[in-house]
């Protein structure tokens, strides 16, 4: 792959939208914020990589500063076709130790500096080709798991534990892989989804249904669990949830109904 590499005079809070001719593989040094991608919002921080195609206007913004190094390729074969894509350097930085190795190589005055550069910004093509594998795994997986816990949604019976193990990654880089694509952990994302599930079976249930029941329904073995649970993740209890009008069971007491309160 031929290109050059060019970095960020200084510091930046808001760079104005522009495009360029050729494939820029836009790397994220310093800073966190948003780049605006032909109309689409992308967060970023340090070690996130953009390739951006040619003739696609962009622009990024940052409250604190950033700063970003630039491949710019008129012969780049994106790994997942011409369109916007985006990626994370990994934990070593790999992407960015064999960038800066480019960049300085270009700087220097050897005889064979730009067959260097060329095999290195090859590297960093396939590095990428290997990035988008790793990410397009990582979906898999975790939309395989999101699909259970859809299954698995109203058994209260389910072993969320026994689930991660069953993986087949380890129970900590599984948890690590599930809240980097959704923002939550397992534990989280799931006892969020059934108290969503939760809601709907509130506002849909009338006179002729309990806290008891609401439970029960939504996958929780324990309404007190489930009561606090439920207050937790809407600052408001079952009972008082908006649009939500109970008969108590008859076999609870007053003082069980206010307990699930």
């Amino acid at each position: 792959m031929h290109g050059t590499i060019g970095a960020s005079p200084r510091e930046f809070k808001d760079f104005p939208i522009h495009s360029h001719p050729t494939w820029e593989i836009l790397y994220c040094l310093h800073g966190t914020g948003t780049a605006r991608i032909d109309g689409v919002d992308y967060p970023y921080n340090e070690g996130t990589i953009f390739c951006i195609p040619p003739e696609t206007p962009h622009s990024k913004t940052s409250v604190a500063g950033f700063t970003d190094i630039s491949i710019f390729s008129a012969d780049f074969l994106p790994p997942e076709g011409h369109m916007v894509q985006h990626f994370q350097d990994d934990a070593s930085g790999s992407f960015r130790l064999l960038l800066d190795a480019a960049f300085h190589i270009q700087l220097q005055n050897l005889p064979n500096k730009e067959g260097i550069v060329d095999a290195i910004m090859t590297a960093l093509s396939n590095l990428l080709t290997g990035y988008s594998q790793v990410k397009k795994t990582r979906s898999m997986s975790v939309e395989s798991f999101q699909q259970l816990l859809m299954d698995h949604l109203t058994d209260p019976h389910f072993d969320l534990a026994a689930a991660v193990e069953a993986t087949g990654y380890s129970p900590s880089h599984f948890r690590k892989l599930f809240k980097a694509v959704t923002g939550q952990p397992p534990l989280s994302y799931f006892n969020h989804m059934k108290i969503e599930y939760a809601k709907t079976l509130l506002r849909q249930g009338g006179k002729q249904v309990s806290v008891r029941e609401i439970a029960e329904s939504a996958g929780f073995s324990d309404p007190l669990y489930f009561s606090r649970l439920f207050r937790q993740y809407t600052g408001t209890s079952p009972s008082a949830f908006p649009g939500s009008i109970f008969d108590w069971d008859p076999g609870m007491s007053r003082t069980d109904a206010r307990g699930l309160s």
